[in-house]
């Protein structure tokens, strides 16, 4: 199993998307358990996520480019997090609404548009090691975060240390200059694994949404008496679900697998409702495991389906995923309120029942296997030919950078198109291709995909 894995191989560094997500739980934890305030920190907390996150989206549209995104976006959020952390603990030490405020907006803008670019850095992988950094982040944030269960004391210690952390290992990883740079190493766990197309950008974001939205309102009705115990066999059981994940994944085809945990995952409310009191840790458990099981492929889904989108498509699609789920999460709580406050348990539970079912139909409806996935053309475009780039990167000496765009010309792809996607100028996408047509010994593109087909091994 360890020979499988190859730990070494793995890159350290993109293990700080785990932290942001960390960061963010702790954050979650703390406003709970604060008191008291003016204003309600959570949301507080999620909406100002929403606005970063749409800011940074909107962005591109004023000719900002990506890599000034980027660096921006890096620069805000380490402030955020050095200033934010102090306005919190002095507001709390106080008891100052004012400073208070100020932490949580800041600690918010600072998470979202870290979250951002992280997922942007993961789109440059390729889908083994989306998949594999997305699982092995996930677990890592899960033991964290049942850690911080067990001492509670030092979740904000914790936050702090996961926010610059996150910080440190982007700024590595700007360091190293491969931003921009598309990573084509085959992951040691799933070199060989050949994915199914993913979802449609709209789809996976929309389906984002949809799921931050029951979770959180279950979590005000269904689970308003056991939230801690949920929570808790949440975090432990996500780090196997995750590790299991990771073991199979040679088989795992994600629009799948969310056609069947998502539905399980709402039908797991209706059953903690109905069923007898001895049968709810049960329930509780399936609910946890199927939620993470929802997360984890949402969040490769969007970073997927941005991945295939490129250029400035690819920070707009990732800066909606990272909104509809802050979003998603601050209507469930406003839904789960509403409902409580009609009063009458009764009442509240039929109330809940009506949500739950008017939520598992809209999810049907939007995972439907007829719409939202990328037919045959974009199951043989990327995916088909990447082992025939690599095989041509390898024999022809090709740089990274090329065999990225020799990827995209094997795709039929023009030179302008590939200088969108790549964010680089038209002139840099010419002498790209009149090196590799010269190493490759071809005169024309369509010589070229008469090579690379026959390069191509039959599906």
């Amino acid at each position: 199993m360890l020979r499988r894995l190859r730990v070494s191989m793995v890159s350290w560094d993109l293990l700080g998307f785990g932290l942001v997500q960390l960061a963010y739980i702790q954050a979650f934890s703390l406003f709970t358990g604060l008191g008291q305030m003016p204003f309600d920190l959570l949301r507080t907390y999620w909406v100002f996520a929403v606005f970063a996150a749409v800011l940074a989206g909107c962005a591109p549209f004023f000719k900002v480019t990506i890599p000034c995104l980027r660096s921006l976006s890096i620069v805000v959020a380490l402030s955020a997090f050095i200033l934010g952390p102090i306005l919190f603990a002095v507001g709390s030490s106080t008891v100052q609404p004012v400073s208070i405020f100020g932490g949580v907006v800041l600690l918010s803008v600072g998470c979202s548009l870290l979250w951002i670019v992280w997922e942007d850095k993961f789109a440059e992988l390729d889908d083994a090691n989306i998949t594999l950094y997305v699982v092995i982040c996930a677990a890592v944030m899960a033991v964290f975060n049942v850690a911080a269960s067990l001492a509670p004391d030092v979740r904000f210690i914790l936050l702090v240390c996961a926010q610059l952390g996150s910080v440190v290992m982007v700024l590595s990883e700007f360091r190293a200059g491969t931003w921009g740079e598309t990573h084509r190493r085959p992951s040691a766990a799933m070199g060989s694994t050949v994915f199914k197309p993913s979802l449609s950008p709209s789809i996976a974001i929309v389906t984002m949404f949809v799921f931050a939205l029951s979770y959180r309102f279950a979590t005000e009705t269904v689970f308003s008496n056991t939230v801690y115990l949920f929570r808790d066999a949440e975090d432990i059981l996500s780090a196997l679900v995750m590790f299991a994940i990771l073991m199979v994944a040679k088989r795992c085809n994600f629009p799948i697998i969310l056609r069947i945990s998502m539905p399980l995952m709402i039908l797991s409310y209706f059953a903690v409702q109905l069923a007898p009191e001895n049968m709810q840790p049960v329930c509780i458990i399936v609910s946890g495991s199927a939620s993470k099981l929802v997360s984890l492929c949402l969040v490769i889904e969007v970073i997927r389906s941005a991945r295939d989108q490129g250029g400035r498509s690819r920070w707009v699609i990732l800066s909606l995923g990272v909104a509809a789920l802050f979003a998603g999460r601050f209507v469930g709580d406003l839904c789960g309120e509403a409902v409580a406050r009609l009063g009458g348990a009764a009442n509240s539970e039929a109330i809940t029942m009506y949500a739950l079912a008017a939520i598992l139909a809209l999810t049907l409806l939007i995972l439907l296997p007829f719409h939202g996935e990328r037919g045959a053309k974009a199951e043989s475009n990327p995916r088909f030919f990447e082992s025939a780039v690599q095989s041509a990167a390898s024999e022809f000496g090709l740089t990274p950078r090329e065999a990225e765009v020799l990827e995209l010309l094997a795709q039929g792809r023009t030179q302008a198109i590939i200088a969108d996607r790549l964010c680089i100028s038209t002139g840099t996408a010419h002498a790209h291709i009149n090196r590799i047509y010269r190493k490759m010994e071809v005169h024309s593109q369509q010589e070229l995909l008469d090579l690379m087909e026959e390069k191509t091994p039959l599906p």
